[in-house]
């Protein structure tokens, strides 16, 4: 009964954040492909606190580990099951090349082709994940993003690298890093 209670009160006072995090819908105009990524900008939680330089050692999570990352990396969107595949093994690589962020550095920000992605021409769907942020606790902001024709659908998240194994947060990062959807917009 207490478990309900607080699920409850987690969807009635944050709903967008309660059953996995955030994911932004984007419509666009036409059916030209994306021509970069909508841009991530830094904003505070709740209670008035921003994202700092090894803010997630003492940033409490609102969620444990979340083995769950194939469905929060999928967003809700139903693809076909080799593109399915394509983005999750996309992500896979995404990790092997980007995850581990230089050592001369503390908290350094990524280059601007820090990023994977993979195409299905046939069916005008894509997927790629971007890097956003490194922080000097051995972790990685990301962003999440998948086109079908018009639609897209983006998120953001965090991975750490730990001592058994990779630790996903797709709760508590997106209070802190929000998506800006005009950004999109043809000027």
């Amino acid at each position: 009964m207490k478990i309900l209670i607080i699920i409850i009160f987690l969807l009635l006072t944050n709903k967008s954040y309660a059953l996995g995090g955030k994911v932004y819908k984007i419509q666009l105009d036409n059916d030209e492909w994306i021509k970069e990524f909508p841009d991530v900008y830094p904003t505070v939680d709740w209670a008035g606190q921003k994202w700092y330089c090894g803010a997630h050692s003492s940033v409490p999570t609102t969620w444990p580990d979340d083995y769950r990352r194939e469905k929060k990396l999928l967003m809700g969107v139903k693809l076909s099951k080799d593109n399915e595949l394509k983005h999750l093994k996309t992500f896979d690589k995404f990790l092997r090349n980007y995850k581990n962020q230089p050592l001369h550095k503390s908290c350094p920000y990524p280059k601007n082709n820090d990023f994977e992605t993979w195409v299905d021409y046939e069916n005008k769907t894509m997927g790629a994940f971007k890097v956003i942020r490194y922080d000097n606790s051995e972790c990685m902001i990301f962003q999440s993003l998948i086109q079908i024709k018009r639609n897209i659908r983006t998120n953001v998240g965090l991975v750490c690298q730990r001592s058994h194994g990779n630790y996903y947060d797709f709760i508590t990062v997106p209070k802190y890093f929000k998506i800006d959807l005009d950004s999109l917009k043809i000027k």
